[in-house]
């Protein structure tokens, strides 16, 4: 029960964090949010005071595959958003992620299963799709969504996050520690909060939101994956201070850069300026002069 009510807090908690962060940094960090191990950190807790601490290197071996799972949605969600509408991008992006975390669930050890899911991430961020049109870019909330309608969105959002997390939870009990660590890891926030902002803010800035949860992905398996390897030797607090290190020290390296999006200018037309593209590194668009000096009606003479 206390698993149950870990996650049934914890979904809704990161979505509403997510989207906070998201209004105000940007897609791309909000990703990143996602991407830390906020959830299965705390599942491994829980599965480590309740069963064991043999029982909760079992788990973060599972989680090591669903990490796998998170970044095959990451990869399939980026490279369908610009393409087909967003009930159809979730869906390509969820045979991704279980195509992805059955294929990683066959490697052992559980150490290479954790090189495959970095390499895996390197190559989908270096083969990232360079051009994803935009929408308009971001501006001041429109006339049409008032404060009220932006609440009840968000906390839409977070039941059905809790919703589907209790579910998997409660299934979780049922199923071994080595699948309840996979499911401890579904992208269900993803699931969630990708094709809302797809349907909100463009194929753009749903592909940064999870161009940034991939990039997050490499640190939360060097943490599972110390987790998995010391806890039952070292001990629960020493193992999960390890895992913490080894999560900051994997962050320091380039993800975030790789994670960064592409440039890309802005299409102007007569009369008026369209933005195609983001320009900024949050992927919000910066506003550029018109040039339409030369089509500036004259001014008319002074009569005296």
């Amino acid at each position: 029960m206390e698993i149950v009510a870990l996650r049934l807090v914890l979904a809704p908690s990161i979505v509403l964090i997510a989207t906070i962060t998201q209004r105000r940094l940007g897609p791309l960090r909000g990703g990143q949010l996602i991407g830390l191990p906020l959830t299965t950190g705390p599942f491994l807790a829980v599965i480590g005071l309740e069963y064991g601490r043999a029982e909760a290197a079992h788990a973060a071996l599972g989680v090591i595959a669903g990490q796998a799972v998170v970044a095959g949605f990451c990869l399939g969600y980026g490279h369908l958003a610009a393409h087909v509408r967003p009930l159809w991008a979730l869906a390509g992006a969820l045979a991704s992620s279980a195509l992805a975390g059955s294929t990683v669930a066959a490697i052992q050890p559980g150490w290479l299963a954790a090189v495959a899911v970095w390499g895996v991430v390197v190559v989908g961020l270096l083969t990232w799709p360079a051009h994803i049109p935009a929408a308009k870019p971001s501006t001041p909330r429109p006339q049409g969504a008032k404060p009220a309608q932006v609440v009840a969105q968000t906390a839409l959002r977070m039941a059905v996050a809790g919703g589907l997390v209790g579910t998997l939870a409660t299934a979780a009990r049922v199923v071994g520690a080595f699948l309840a660590g996979i499911l401890s890891a579904a992208p269900v926030i993803l699931s969630v909060v990708v094709p809302a902002t797809h349907r909100g803010s463009g194929p753009a800035a749903a592909a940064d939101l999870v161009r940034g949860t991939l990039a997050g992905v490499p640190g939360a398996v060097a943490f599972t994956a110390v987790v998995a390897y010391t806890v039952d030797g070292l001990g629960a607090v020493p193992g999960f201070a390890t895992g913490i290190a080894a999560l900051l020290l994997v962050n320091l390296l380039p993800w975030r850069r790789l994670a960064a999006p592409a440039r890309r200018r802005p299409i102007e037309v007569v009369g008026a300026q369209e933005y195609g593209d983001p320009v900024s590194d949050e992927g919000n668009a910066q506003v550029q002069p018109s040039r339409l000096s030369s089509e500036r009606s004259p001014v008319p003479p002074v009569r005296s």
